[in-house]
């Protein structure tokens, strides 16, 4: 290929629309830039992806009402999704309806994890997860920690909040009319608490593993929650101030070996029992870690006016904050 003279002719093609763009007192768009690099134009395979992960992060019935249902259904088919999960998706959804539809499709997500739509996201457009998710971190204490929660686009925002051991995420917004965060809507019981199906106390499994880990599903293999130890180890290699930032309320931790390292984490509050709890006052962040001892309990960390709490355990279907690690 040609790449000298796709660049003179790129070159060109930018010279030439950024020209009509100033005389019309316009920047140039998106679809300008297409136009430019032909490269960067979006597949509709690639477009209906895009559409489906907005949809499932961050449903709005503006958007859903812009939505071609039967599109989603054919491009799920093409990716080998669980005919159970797509006849449940094509029984239980009205247009005009985002929280049926949204509900329709959280279960056919888990009826169909392993071959199903999770994996279709994966394989279509940018493939190799590694490679397309990168996220800023800062290493302290040998642990490299992103900046940002899962779901925020920048370090000051909230992002979702989480159930252990759950990989799908919800806004507050999103409480109670979608997820009201109770026992009834925790995907590791059956009876409200009193047994688990999985992480319990016979199975051995005393950490999230990897298909269960919010931030691996989110961001890919390179990055995970953080342990226990982990949020230990963060409470006494740096210092802690309560602090606001662009106007959200959060805890700045600082390195104690380098006061150029720090982390900010927003005052996100929880969600439970169909309600949101302390936004703009506390934070809850929760950690791979299982509590063996309370297995309805795991542990995590929290924070409010005054100090970092990193020993924090409970109840497995409150909606919590998610940070990563990178993966060493």
């Amino acid at each position: 290929m040609n790449y000298e003279q796709k660049y003179k002719d790129a070159l060109e093609r930018a010279r030439n629309l950024h020209k009509d763009a100033i005389d019309k007192g316009e920047s140039l768009r998106a679809k300008q830039w297409e136009i430019i690099f032909p490269e960067l134009a979006e597949s509709e395979d690639e477009r209906i992806r895009n559409e489906i992960i907005r949809f499932l992060l961050l449903p709005h019935p503006e958007f859903v009402g812009k939505i071609n249902h039967d599109e989603w259904i054919v491009w799920l088919e093409k990716q080998k999704t669980s005919e159970e999960a797509l006849q449940y998706l094509k029984e239980n959804h009205s247009p005009s309806e985002v929280s049926d539809f949204q509900s329709a499709m959280n279960i056919a997500v888990a009826k169909a994890y392993d071959k199903g739509i999770k994996d279709g996201l994966e394989k279509q457009g940018k493939t190799n997860v590694e490679q397309t998710v990168s996220h800023d971190y800062v290493e302290i204490g040998g642990v490299k920690w992103a900046t940002k929660n899962v779901g925020a686009n920048a370090i000051t925002d909230y992002g979702l909040h989480f159930q252990w051991g759950d990989t799908q995420g919800y806004t507050t917004a999103q409480v109670p009319s979608v997820k009201a965060f109770r026992w009834g809507d925790y995907k590791w019981t059956e009876d409200r608490g009193d047994t688990f199906i999985k992480y319990n106390n016979t199975d051995g499994k005393t950490i999230i593993y990897s298909k269960d880990d919010a931030v691996t599903a989110a961001w890919g293999d390179k990055w995970r929650m953080p342990t226990h130890e982990e949020y230990q180890a963060l409470y006494e290699a740096t210092t802690s101030e309560w602090t606001t930032m662009n106007g959200v309320n959060g805890m700045l931790f600082t390195s104690k070996e380098d006061s150029s390292k720090t982390l900010f984490f927003p005052a996100a509050g929880f969600c439970g029992d169909g309600s949101v709890w302390y936004v703009g006052r506390c934070g809850y962040y929760w950690s791979l870690s299982l509590n063996t001892v309370v297995v309805s309990s795991s542990w995590g960390m929290s924070f409010g006016y005054g100090s970092m709490y990193p020993d924090l355990s409970n109840f497995r279907y409150y909606g919590y904050s998610v940070r990563g690690v990178m993966n060493c």
